[in-house]
């Protein structure tokens, strides 16, 4: 009888669960969640990307701090004759200042735009002496409410020509000799600003300017000259583009105002713009990743 009773609590113990207080069930299944899983690998990337652009911030904050340097003493630096051995913009720094002698070739002229006048290199009240007193003036002051002592209308273009270097017999390079409101855009209207002959020109030397997305192809534009061939209009200042197209030099300058002839395009058109904005960036991205790190970890642990 006592193995009878014996064997069959045996066999009975085989199918008993073991006893677990309820106060426990709460607690493991807290701890189970907590476990690390793929959706905490997941969010962890949002700390780690806020930490890298930071850090990506940093390098950007001391190359914009060199660029400007290098621009502090590129600008205000005297300009230098062009060298034989330049044969692109970019054997040397942007914007430094150069000076040319040679001759422009009109009849190959192409325009870039429509762009608004740069006015920051133009003294107070000197737009209507850059164009004189000649009938093209009065066309002018018609047309485009151009003055003595008013500023032009917005809408116009710049104006890039072949210029044959003196030195260089056969060598041509490009020259933005300025701005001209829509009304001047073909020669015909600005005869004097056309000037012939051997000219001095100081400006800047520039790099090429890349399009904007759904920029479209430079389109042909018919002038009233029976020697000027049609303006061919680009949107931004393609340099090897335009190069290739008139068969010059990539070496591409802008004219200074100083460089402007009576009746011809202002000279100016140079814009410095250099935005330092990369410390707010820095503090913005460090303390996302911050914020972002501390809400991953209180998930985690709390």
């Amino acid at each position: 009888m006592n193995s009878l009773s014996s064997t069959l609590l045996r066999r009975l113990s085989r199918f008993q669960k073991p006893y677990r207080p309820v106060r426990f069930v709460g607690t493991a299944t807290e701890e189970s969640e907590k476990k690390l899983n793929p959706r905490h690998f997941l969010l962890l990337l949002c700390p780690i990307t806020a930490f890298s652009l930071g850090y990506w911030q940093i390098q950007r904050r001391r190359w914009k701090l060199d660029l400007l340097e290098r621009m502090g003493k590129i600008l205000p630096s005297p300009p230098i004759p062009l060298a034989e051995d330049v044969k692109a913009s970019t054997d040397l720094p942007e914007f430094q200042p150069i000076t040319v002698e040679g001759r422009f070739d009109h009849s190959r002229e192409v325009i870039v735009g429509p762009r608004a006048i740069i006015t920051d290199d133009i003294p107070a009240r000197a737009y209507g002496s850059a164009w004189g007193s000649s009938p093209s003036a009065e066309h002018h002051t018609k047309e485009s409410s151009l003055s003595d002592f008013g500023a032009p209308t917005p809408n116009g273009y710049c104006v890039v020509t072949p210029f044959e270097l003196k030195d260089r017999p056969g060598v041509f390079i490009l020259v933005n000799r300025g701005w001209v409101p829509t009304a001047l855009r073909d020669p015909v209207t600005r005869p004097d600003g056309q000037v012939q002959g051997i000219v001095k020109i100081t400006g800047f030397i520039r790099y090429n300017e890349k399009p904007p997305p759904f920029t479209p192809d430079p389109k042909s534009m018919s002038n009233a000259g029976k020697d000027q061939k049609p303006h061919q209009q680009y949107f931004s200042r393609e340099v090897v583009r335009i190069s290739e197209a008139l068969n010059t030099l990539p070496i591409f300058i802008d004219a200074n105002y100083g460089s402007t002839v009576r009746g011809g395009p202002i000279g100016g058109q140079t814009k410095v713009l250099l935005r330092n904005n990369h410390t707010e960036y820095i503090i913005t991205w460090f303390s996302l990743g911050a914020i972002s790190l501390g809400m991953w970890m209180y998930w985690l642990f709390f």
